[in-house]
């Protein structure tokens, strides 16, 4: 919900994907807005939409009260929990995750801070996974604190290609550095652009 400058509201439905350069770093979402007030459709139906999409994402979701309990939980989030959502409703995060209930209780010392929660990186003691976490601040229609907007994506297979990625490099390093040949390469004018080390330590050459 979105308060215009007259004092009436607007319902928007947001829905984003996380983006990552080639490097596999995340630089920001994309995303799109719709106006569901001028929907011809009920308060009811379109509330039902919006609890469907809620539900059905595949990014965990979650909204965590003051006293680090679930308030909402999608099946996404859920998932990650190893609990149905309804069970999940007014159970404390760190019977859980106790690593992401820390992040939550930094989120709060940020605030009081003025300052912003940068994303971070959560990985799952025992199963390997790693998810990207944004926690965000909530606040209700009197400005009051609320709780804390939690979304989690799941990046295991991309930090196993940027390893594997990492690992190919290396080993692509230490093939140069070990080959008796010093490969180079050149460009047009025959300027050397790339050398191998060895190269500098054998000629003494920069």
């Amino acid at each position: 919900r979105n308060v215009r400058a007259d004092g009436t509201e607007i319902i928007l439905e947001s829905s984003g994907i996380p983006l990552f350069d080639h490097d596999g770093e995340f630089k920001g979402y994309r995303g799109i807005d719709r106006n569901l007030a001028n929907l011809d459709q009920a308060p009811g139906q379109r509330l039902f939409q919006l609890e469907t999409i809620y539900s059905n994402a595949p990014v965990g979701l979650c909204f965590i009260d003051l006293q680090m309990r679930y308030v909402t939980v999608n099946d996404a989030m859920a998932n990650i929990i190893g609990l149905q959502p309804y069970e999940a409703i007014g159970r404390k995060v760190s019977a859980f995750l106790p690593g992401l209930a820390s992040l939550l209780m930094n989120a709060l010392e940020l605030l009081q801070r003025n300052e912003e929660t940068p994303d971070k990186e959560f990985s799952l003691p025992g199963n390997n996974k790693t998810f990207f976490v944004r926690i965000k601040t909530a606040f209700d229609t009197q400005n009051q604190l609320s709780g804390l907007s939690v979304a989690m994506t799941d990046i295991t297979s991309l930090k196993r290609m940027e390893r594997a990625l990492r690992e190919s490099q290396e080993h692509y390093r230490n093939m140069v550095e070990l080959n008796p040949q010093i490969p180079w390469t050149a460009d047009a004018k025959g300027m050397l652009n790339d050398v191998s080390s060895r190269f500098q330590r054998i000629t003494g050459m920069t």
